[in-house]
């Protein structure tokens, strides 16, 4: 009973300094987990969701776009946009991209524009792929059912610029 009641007492007098460095290995000696498909959303809405999920969750756009292009790409879309957020849809109607444009909304982890690219690293480690100036990072959900579904981190310096979410462009 002695023996257990000085180990009680050591245990109470460790210094904050010991005591953040526990804190600290347990928090980031674990990796980020992969990206998921539901990584790929903002705002609760699902995958594919359609424009009535949109405007229910966003309201009405502020500018609609019937007849938006990707360059390349040969896809006619349309565009929703709002504060800090587009929405692209395909011609059914499902949501093909959602492009964050501004920091009022984050990933579903938590990522803003605007923040540095060392918090990309935190909540997702590292990209699956990177163009070779650094400024474009792509992140692929695991199990990913298309190439085509990523996440596209767009920086300058070493703050995020613009993410894209759902159908983007890829690297290869």
């Amino acid at each position: 009973m002695w023996r257990g009641s000085v180990v009680t007492h050591q245990a109470r007098h460790l210094s904050p300094g010991t005591a953040l460095c526990i804190v600290a290995l347990g928090v980031y000696s674990a990796d980020p987990e992969p990206l998921r498909l539901d990584d790929l959303t903002v705002g609760g809405l699902a995958l594919h969701a359609d424009t009535a999920a949109v405007r229910a969750k966003f309201g009405p756009p502020r500018k609609v776009y019937p007849d938006s292009t990707i360059e390349g790409e040969g896809l006619r879309l349309l565009l929703w946009t709002y504060a800090d957020v587009a929405f692209s849809f395909d011609t059914a109607g499902a949501l093909f991209r959602t492009h964050l444009t501004g920091p009022s909304i984050p990933t579903r982890r938590g990522l803003r524009v605007g923040d540095p690219l060392g918090r990309v690293m935190e909540l997702y480690g590292s990209p699956h792929d990177r163009s070779m100036d650094g400024r474009v990072l792509l992140y692929r959900p695991s199990p990913t059912p298309s190439r085509q579904l990523a996440m596209h981190i767009n920086a300058r310096g070493a703050i995020v610029t613009a993410i894209y979410l759902g159908h983007v462009v890829t690297l290869d």
